[in-house]
């Protein structure tokens, strides 16, 4: 609220640099340099975003909270998904389907989320 001129100047700036990608990225990669650009663009906007969040609300950051931890729990899904998936329907099916290894990872990752929530509940609860 009352801050479109700062929304404005980050938007531009995730155009600027999409526009930069397309006209030097697209001609050498093709439709992989358009991505690589859109991708680019949101990660600097979000960046900027945070940045202008944190600094108007006077927030600590904590990136052991909201970057490492969910970064060990998503490769740890990833990997132990792979793993489940390869035991569990390798008995039934020889080659178990991307989905099926997504929805495990996703299933994994739900309920180790859940885990670490009760737990954090359980510790906050006065005795």
């Amino acid at each position: 609220m009352g801050h479109t001129a700062l929304t404005f100047i980050i938007n531009i700036t995730g155009i600027i640099i999409r526009l930069a990608c397309v006209f030097l990225l697209i001609p050498k990669l093709g439709i992989t340099g358009y991505l690589y650009g859109v991708l680019i663009s949101n990660i600097c906007m979000s960046l900027l975003y945070i940045f202008n969040i944190y600094k108007k609300l006077n927030i600590q950051p904590d990136p052991f909270g909201s970057i490492i931890v969910p970064l060990c729990i998503a490769v740890i899904s990833i990997f132990s998904s792979r793993i489940i998936c390869r035991i569990v329907f390798g008995l039934i099916i020889k080659e178990a389907e991307e989905y099926t290894l997504l929805l495990t990872g996703a299933a994994i990752c739900c309920i180790v989320y859940i885990i670490l929530f009760i737990h954090e509940q359980s510790e906050q609860r006065p005795l």
